[in-house]
């Protein structure tokens, strides 16, 4: 019987998560919001909300959290306070993630559509006209400025033997559609999945039930199906769509920090031996219950990156 994967990029089969939340998303944040002078607390509070507290949320939802985490500082309360710096209000774009964006999705298309319906120069249209700005700028430096991000050697060697295995693969992710393919071209894997979905795609619920909905269309329905992630929603997003289908699609968690050597448990004990039927029950929870633990990090305003971050700077 069919066994499918559905695999996230960025942080999952490369480090793309640490590059670009170390530099091209906080980079467009400081310019396009005057942040210079609180440069560096913005980074940390940006890596905090992006690497552990939400990892692999959408960048609009990233931009609200970070801002709201960064007014939390009070050494960037002090710069507000003296008037060097202006934190942008957030109100409108929080009220916009918790009603359109939550309905309709999170890519650059549909905030553009919404803006296009308000009144301009209304308060909300110019606050979130700041946003899709903000998120061109975020493409352009991406497109510009991040080097070639090389795969975890492990992810390369998992999807190539699964590949070989016969193993229906599909990238689900919240990155741009034309970066994954850059990317996964780059990587040399782009031939080994039969899709490519990102951000301007859909949910990846969606995206997983329409998956797997396909294969009992064509009367090959699968056996196994499970989605690879970094990110808590990752799972929420497997979890949804196994409740839609009425099928269990598992998951197997890649921690952050511990990327390379989840790829070559996950390989060695289940796609090299063609038993990954096996990854379920007390295996799959266990592993799931670590990759939250892994997670679990502790916000302090006044702290430095190595008191919030010490397994990853030590």
């Amino acid at each position: 019987m069919p066994v499918f994967f559905g695999i996230d990029s960025d942080g999952c089969v490369d480090n793309g998560m640490r590059y670009k939340h170390g530099g091209p998303f906080p980079a467009a944040v400081s310019e396009y919001f005057r942040m210079e002078p609180v440069e560096e607390q913005l980074r940390l509070a940006w890596t905090f909300v992006n690497e552990f507290e939400d990892r692999g949320c959408p960048r609009f939802t990233a931009l609200a959290k970070a801002m709201g985490r960064l007014a939390e500082m009070p050494s960037v309360q002090e710069f507000a306070a003296s008037g060097k710096i202006s934190l942008p209000d957030m109100t409108h774009l929080r009220a916009y993630l918790n009603t359109v964006a939550k309905e309709r999705g999170f890519g650059d298309e549909v905030l553009a559509s919404y803006i296009a319906t308000l009144t301009p120069g209304s308060p909300e249209q110019m606050a979130l006209q700041q946003v899709a700005e903000w998120s061109i700028l975020v493409n352009h430096k991406v497109d510009t400025q991040l080097p070639r991000i090389p795969p975890f050697p492990n992810a390369v060697a998992s999807i190539n033997t699964a590949y070989e295995k016969g193993v229906d693969m599909m990238i689900v992710s919240g990155t741009p559609e034309k970066h994954l393919r850059r990317e996964w071209e780059h990587h040399g894997l782009l031939d080994k999945v039969r899709g490519v979905y990102g951000r301007d795609t859909g949910k990846k619920a969606d995206l997983l039930t329409a998956a797997v909905q396909a294969s009992r269309s064509m009367g090959l329905p699968y056996s196994v199906a499970i989605m690879f992630g970094d990110a808590p929603g990752d799972d929420k997003e497997r979890k949804k769509a196994s409740e839609s289908i009425g099928q269990e699609i598992g998951f197997m968690p890649i921690r952050v920090g511990y990327e390379n050597a989840d790829w070559a448990w996950f390989l060695e004990n289940f796609i090299g031996p063609g038993e990954v039927h096996k990854y379920t029950g007390s295996v799959e929870e266990e592993r799931v219950a670590e990759f939250y633990r892994n997670l679990d990090r502790e916000w302090l305003p006044g702290a430095d990156i190595t008191s919030l971050f010490p397994k990853r700077f030590q």
